[in-house]
């Protein structure tokens, strides 16, 4: 399913005020880490937080799962931790590597249903949307057709958006033979 790229600004983020960046102390990282690397190794447990990701998350889902171009697996895993046990990403990224292949393949296939359950649900949302306010001035145009036939209206003139409403444009835009 390809998603548009929906951007928030960092201080809408939930992952944000929650301290996914944040450092930990020296004397709690070894007890942190060992935390993250059990419950990461626990595949069912770490996707039914990848879940809850979803539901308490909407703005930072939106603004991390929209985009394709990095890696969701591990922003999902991430945010799964963090909203589980309160361990920021630069821990669950060093117990990643703790993990047996067969664990991250299985972390993995959890954060794949988890984005998944997303995209569908986004994709409703987005159809809702679309249903309520409808395309203006794309839905109505089909490509197969001549640049003035327009499907449901007729042979009509496509008027681009921007001269919509000013007649004295639309006039000398006419003159050119365009519409």
């Amino acid at each position: 399913m390809s998603v548009a790229k929906i951007w928030h600004p960092f201080d809408s983020w939930e992952e944000f005020h929650q301290g996914m960046w944040r450092k930990i102390p020296a004397q709690y990282r070894k007890q942190n880490l060992a935390w993250a690397i059990k419950f990461t190794g626990d595949h069912k447990l770490y996707g039914s937080w990848m879940r809850v990701v979803l539901k308490e998350w909407p703005i930072s889902c939106e603004h991390n799962l929209s985009d394709t171009g990095q890696n969701r697996r591990a922003w999902i895993g991430h945010a799964a931790v963090l909203l589980a046990l309160d361990i920021p990403e630069d821990i669950t990224r060093e117990a990643w590597g703790h993990l047996t292949k067969k664990q991250q393949d299985l972390a993995d296939n959890e954060a794949n249903k988890a984005i998944g359950i997303w995209e569908k649900h986004h994709e409703r949302k987005t159809r809702k949307i679309h249903k309520q306010v409808g395309f203006p001035g794309l839905s109505l145009r089909d490509s197969r057709r001549g640049p003035c036939q327009v499907r449901g209206i007729g042979n009509g003139p496509v008027i681009p958006k921007y001269l919509q409403g000013n007649i004295e444009k639309r006039h000398s835009v006419n003159q050119l033979g365009l519409f």
